[in-house]
């Protein structure tokens, strides 16, 4: 792992959520280019989670850094360090697929509209499969769709992706497309990828960290083998 430098650490924080009585502390560290799966049986109550790590919503109790050793705090300071993916994020259904991949960028002035083509047919070419990114989103696959969601996102260069539920409704072909290209984004970009919800062969093959949330606590693992074995003795089910 290239440059494991702290990037959010998260000091016996909990979520606000007014509909659930307890939700219990997270104390957790994520490094610069490290892919962490959080797990459990409550896919909502992850999502909290995440959103509370990624600065959108505040902590109730505890604390969240952001890029520590940057020493810039709250997140929101330093857009776009950090890019999230919600379950019901969406394409701009009145542009195409190039068209909505470059928006962000032209919005921020990232350059100029040639640079910016430019960045976003290279974004566009790192992964191959058969599409089209010139028709509208409604003709699109889901697969190309989150594709495009994942290419928008990395337009404004975060160190930081947070996906929620990455391979929801997905074929188990596009799942294992996506799921090699967001391990390479890790690998070749250094970027920090966290997710919700991952499907298992996504988890066994690419996760550096597993968190595992049982309604009580947190489980750690470092690798997948680990994780399986507590999933065993604890007969969990996915």
């Amino acid at each position: 792992m290239k440059n494991a430098a702290p990037l959010i650490c998260a000091h016996a924080a909990v979520p606000c959520c007014e509909d659930q009585p307890f939700l219990p502390p997270l104390t957790y560290q994520i490094n610069t280019g490290s892919l962490v799966c959080f797990l459990g049986q409550r896919f909502r109550t992850l999502n909290i989670y995440l959103q509370m790590l990624a600065g959108l919503a505040e902590a109730k109790s505890g604390l969240v850094e952001h890029f520590v050793e940057q020493q810039i705090t709250p997140a929101h300071s330093h857009f776009p360090g950090i890019a999230y993916l919600d379950y019901n994020s969406t394409l701009l259904s009145v542009l195409n697929g190039l068209e909505n991949v470059k928006l962000p960028a032209l919005y921020h002035q990232l350059g100029s509209r040639q640079q910016i083509d430019e960045q976003a047919q290279e974004l566009l070419s790192q992964l191959q499969y058969d599409a089209d990114h010139k028709i509208l989103p409604a003709f699109m696959t889901m697969l190309q769709k989150r594709h495009l969601l994942i290419a928008r996102a990395l337009m404004l260069k975060p160190q930081m992706l947070f996906i929620e539920n990455p391979f929801a409704d997905l074929e188990l072909e596009e799942a294992a497309i996506l799921g090699q290209y967001l391990a390479t984004l890790v690998k070749n970009k250094n970027i920090t990828l966290v997710t919700s919800n991952a499907n298992l062969d996504f988890v066994q093959h690419y996760a550096q960290q597993i968190i595992y949330a049982t309604g009580e606590d947190f489980q750690f693992f470092q690798q997948w083998q680990d994780f399986s074995h507590y999933k065993q003795q604890n007969r969990l089910k996915f």
